[in-house]
């Protein structure tokens, strides 16, 4: 129990660590903060010193109780709550769509009667219709909340291995043919242009006119949902390192709208069923939007582009990201590279043939 301490008045005070708060610091790094309750006595004698003792005895046993008797729903409400401050209004609603939908039973569980067995058995039980990207968010979202309020909270449970996605990435040809599909709507034209120079939905549904010039996109704002289902455009993007200046050449900035403001007035989700009915009428494989950035990303490492500079370009934050998903081989450049290296060796074969018959 915490001893109190006279002040030079004459009365007695003691202070609790209550919690901890984190301050975003200019530079972007988060400084965490120790914060106390005080509780003082004005009486001055030993019985005093007692009285004050034993009120913050009483908050600190009630203040435990309550916080470790709340249920999994509220935790995670209450976790919600405390960071939609700080957090994009994307990830805010993603939150919000995980509270309704996945935690079942587990919802009205108290989080100090929460065990190990428990927590599996709430996993395994979405393995049948959950994906395992799903619940790895899903769980993680549980175990902030539940850490928020219990700090002995270290559970350990196995999560389903998540599976590699490995959809259709389209190629030199597809773009043009997709390009001469829509040339006669302009959004999503602007839409598919900025697609293929890596920029995300998000952020190709907030790009302005004035945002280009100078052979680039200047990439700052991105159009999200909101925690009320609203799309929104915030000024910052995905990530610090997404904002950006991305290359564009002239011939492609000619073909977009000239009107200024937004280019895409359109939301991102009504831009990718757009997207999706162009590359049907198109006769090409099924690919989406999101697609057109693995696109990007393979053309740039084809190309002989330091990742650095891939990196620069389509805003990632490490060479790890960019590298386990963006990094895909095109069938075309693929073929291109067959060709020169089978080049290579007929070429090495044929200057021995010339040696060996004295020809050379």
């Amino acid at each position: 129990m915490a001893t109190a301490k006279k002040l030079p008045s004459g009365s007695w005070n003691v202070q609790i660590f209550s919690h901890y708060e984190y301050i975003q610091q200019p530079d972007g790094s988060i400084k965490k903060k120790r914060i106390y309750e005080s509780f003082t006595c004005d009486d001055p004698s030993t019985m005093g010193k007692w009285e004050c003792e034993r009120m913050a005895a009483e908050w600190a046993y009630t203040r435990k109780d309550r916080g470790r008797n709340i249920t999994v729903g509220e935790a995670i409400s209450r976790y919600i709550a405390a960071k939609e401050g700080t957090l994009s209004p994307s990830t805010i609603a993603g939150y919000m769509k995980y509270a309704d939908r996945y935690y079942g039973e587990i919802s009205g569980t108290s989080i100090r009667d929460l065990n190990r067995e428990m927590i599996q058995l709430w996993i395994s039980s979405l393995c049948s219709s959950v994906s395992p990207k799903t619940i790895s968010n899903v769980y993680g979202l549980f175990n902030a909340a539940v850490s928020m309020f219990r700090e002995d909270f270290h559970p350990k449970v196995s999560l389903p291995q998540k599976r590699q996605y490995k959809g259709y990435t389209p190629t030199d040809a597809d773009i043009l043919a997709l390009m001469e599909q829509v040339q006669k709507d302009e959004e999503l034209l602007a839409f598919l242009l900025m697609s293929i120079s890596g920029l995300r939905r998000s952020e190709s549904c907030a790009v302005r006119r004035e945002d280009i010039g100078n052979n680039c996109i200047h990439v700052s704002r991105s159009k999200v949902r909101d925690k009320d289902g609203y799309w929104v455009i915030k000024d910052m993007t995905k990530t610090a390192s997404s904002t950006r200046d991305v290359p564009m050449p002239q011939k492609f900035i000619d073909l977009l709208p000239d009107h200024p403001g937004y280019l895409i007035k359109s939301d991102p989700d009504s831009m990718d069923r757009k997207f999706r009915r162009a590359v049907a009428d198109a006769g090409l494989p099924k690919f989406t939007p999101h697609r057109c950035r693995h696109y990007f990303a393979s053309i740039c490492h084809a190309l002989g582009i330091p990742d650095v500079y891939v990196m620069s370009f389509g805003g990632w934050k490490t060479t790890s990201v960019m590298n386990r998903i963006y990094r895909e081989e095109l069938k075309d450049v693929s073929s291109k590279q067959a060709t020169i290296l089978t080049g290579h060796f007929t070429e090495m074969t044929t200057v021995q043939d010339k040696m060996q018959d004295g020809s050379l």
